[in-house]
C-alpha cells in the first residue's frame, strides 16, 4: 500500500511491527503523533485485524497473513538456505520460544514461516531505506518468529532495532538496541540518589508493591478467574468465528492450545494449594521465585537454566544442613509448572518447600536469606532490600556490585554454601544499593506499552526519540 507521499520529511522513518490488534491500537497513536511531528512511519503487521485497522490510516503497511505463510510452504521447500543468508545462525535454537509457548513442534512449519517473515520485513526495508536517509525498526521484545525475522531482516539493511520492554521500575522502560540480551547497566559510583528515586524505593518498601506492566496486569489473576472472565470469553468466541468461519490469520491464534493450558492451570492450581507452607514455618532458607515457564527470558536469554525443576533439584542437593529451599510460582500463570514434576519433586526432597503464590513477594524476600535466581526481577528486588542474591542468567543486574554472579552451577554451590546471612549489609546503611539503582533508573525511561491514555502516549514518544537521537544503548 504506497503512502510514502503522505510524509513530508525523507530524514528518519519509523517502522514498527505489530503482532495483534491491541499493539496496533497503541503503536497507530504513536505513529500518529511521529507523523505530525515530521518523521516517516510504517508498519510490518502479522496479523489480519492488525492489517484491517492499518488499511483505514495514512502509515504505510506490510502485512503477512496465512495467505503469504502458505504461499512460503509451497515455494519454499528448503528454507533453510535462505534463512541463513540473513545471517541466522544456530537456527534451532531461534525456534525454542513458539515450541514453548505455542506447543507447535512441527520445524518444517516453523522455518517457513520464518522464511515467511524475513521475505516481508526484507521488502519493506528494501524500499523504505531507498526512500529515506535513516529507518529505526521498534518492536516489543520477545522470542517469536515474526519478531526475529523483522530483526534479522533489519540487522541485513543496517537498520538499528529497537527493541522496547519493561524495566525494573512501574512506568518506566528499557530501550535496547541491536540485541535481545538484557541491557547493561553503566555504573558511576558517583551518582547520589535523586528524590524521585529515593521516593520511588521508599514507597516500594513501605507498600511492598511489585513491578506489573499495565500491559501484563490482567495476566495477574488465577486460572478460574481468567477463565470465567466475561472479556476473556467474549474475545474467545470472536477469534474462534473469525479465525475458522471467516479464515483470519492471527499471530497468537493458537486457541485450542491456549485453552487447553488454561484449563491444565485450573487443575494444577487446585492439586498444589494442599501442599503449600506457611511463610513462618521455614526457618533459614534461600528463596528460587519461578520465573514464567517460556518466557523469552529463559528460552533466549538464558535457555541453559530452561527446566526450572531440574534446576530447583540441584540447587536442594548442595543447601547447608538443616537449610530449606522455597520456591514460589510466578503469580501470573499459577498452576503454569509441570504438576506431575514438581509434585514428585516435592515428595523426594524434604528441603524443597512450595510457598502460596498470592504472597506478596517482598514478604518472602523479607525473610529468606538469600535469593537465588536466574534474571527474574525478584532478584533485583532482594538486592534492593539488602539481601545476598545469586545471578545465574541473563540480567539487567547480573554484573551489579549489589549481587553474587554465578558462571556455572558448580560455583553456585560452593557460593551458597560459603556465604554467611549475618554478612549482608541493610539498604539503610548501604550506599552501594542506592547508587546502583538511581544508575537503572537514569537508564530507563518513562512510558508504558500498551497503555491506551493519552498523556502516555506523549511520554512515550518523547522517550523514544531521546533514545533514539542520543543512540547511547
Amino acid at each position: 500500500m504506497e503512502k510514502s507521499d503522505l510524509h513530508p520529511s525523507r530524514a528518519k522513518l519509523f517502522i514498527f511491527t505489530t503482532l495483534a490488534r491491541y499493539q496496533t491500537e497503541f503503536w497507530v497513536k504513536v505513529a500518529d503523533q511521529l507523523q505530525a511531528k515530521g518523521y516517516g512511519t510504517a508498519f510490518i503487521a502479522f496479523d489480519d485485524e492488525s492489517r484491517e485497522i492499518l488499511e483505514n490510516t495514512d502509515h504505510l503497511t506490510y502485512a503477512l497473513g496465512k495467505q503469504e505463510i502458505d504461499v512460503e510452504y509451497r515455494l519454499n521447500s528448503e528454507p533453510l538456505d535462505y534463512i541463513e543468508s540473513f545471517g541466522v545462525e544456530n537456527i534451532h535454537f531461534w525456534l525454542g520460544h513458539e515450541k514453548s509457548a505455542f506447543g507447535l513442534f512441527d520445524e518444517k512449519v516453523q522455518l517457513n514461516k520464518l522464511a515467511a517473515c524475513l521475505r516481508l520485513a526484507d521488502e519493506a526495508l528494501s524500499q523504505l531505506n531507498s526512500e529515506f536517509e535513516s529507518v529505526e525498526m521498534i518492536q516489543e521484545l520477545g522470542g517469536f518468529l515474526s519478531v526475529i525475522g523483522s530483526y534479522f531482516a533489519a540487522r541485513k539493511h543496517k537498520v538499528n532495532n529497537w527493541f522496547v520492554e519493561p524495566a525494573f521500575f512501574r512506568g518506566r522502560l528499557f530501550f535496547l538496541k541491536n540485541t535481545f540480551n538484557a541491557i547493561k547497566i553503566s555504573v558511576d559510583s558517583t551518582l547520589r540518589p535523586s528524590e524521585e528515586t529515593d521516593n520511588y524505593i521508599n514507597d516500594t518498601l513501605s507498600s511492598g508493591a511489585i513491578v506489573i506492566p499495565i500491559k501484563d496486569k490482567h495476566q495477574y489473576s488465577k486460572a478460574f478467574e481468567k477463565i470465567m472472565n466475561t472479556k476473556n470469553i467474549k474475545r474467545f468466541g470472536e477469534k474462534l468465528a473469525k479465525k475458522y468461519f471467516l479464515g483470519r490469520h492471527f499471530e497468537f491464534g493458537h486457541i485450542r492450545h491456549h485453552l487447553f493450558t488454561h484449563m491444565k492451570m485450573l487443575v494444577n492450581s487446585a492439586r498444589l494449594k494442599k501442599l503449600y507452607t506457611d511463610l513462618n514455618e521455614l526457618g533459614d532458607f534461600l528463596y528460587y521465585p519461578l520465573h514464567v515457564p517460556g518466557d523469552m527470558a529463559l528460552t533466549l536469554r538464558s535457555p541453559e537454566y530452561f527446566d526450572q525443576l531440574a534446576l530447583i533439584e540441584y540447587i536442594a542437593r548442595n543447601l547447608k544442613s538443616g537449610q530449606i529451599l522455597a520456591i514460589k510460582e510466578h503469580p501470573a500463570l499459577i498452576g503454569s509448572m509441570n504438576c506431575s514434576r514438581l509434585l514428585q519433586l516435592l515428595k523426594e526432597n524434604q528441603s524443597i518447600k512450595l510457598l502460596n503464590p498470592e504472597i506478596n513477594n517482598f514478604e518472602v524476600l523479607k525473610s529468606c536469606s538469600a535469593v537465588v535466581s536466574v534474571n527474574s526481577k525478584s532478584g533485583a528486588e532482594g538486592a534492593l532490600l539488602g539481601k545476598a542474591v545469586f545471578v545465574l542468567g541473563d540480567s539487567f543486574y547480573k554484573d551489579a556490585p549489589i549481587v553474587s554472579r554465578v558462571n556455572s552451577l558448580k560455583d553456585l554451590s560452593t557460593q551458597i554454601r560459603c556465604f554467611d546471612p549475618c554478612c549482608t549489609k541493610n539498604l539503610q546503611e548501604n550506599d552501594v544499593i542506592k547508587n546502583y539503582f538511581e544508575n537503572v533508573w537514569r537508564q530507563s525511561y518513562p512510558g508504558e506499552l500498551y497503555f491506551l491514555e493519552q498523556n502516555n502516549y506523549d511520554i512515550f514518544v518523547a522517550s523514544l526519540l531521546a533514545v533514539v537521537s542520543c543512540q547511547c544503548n
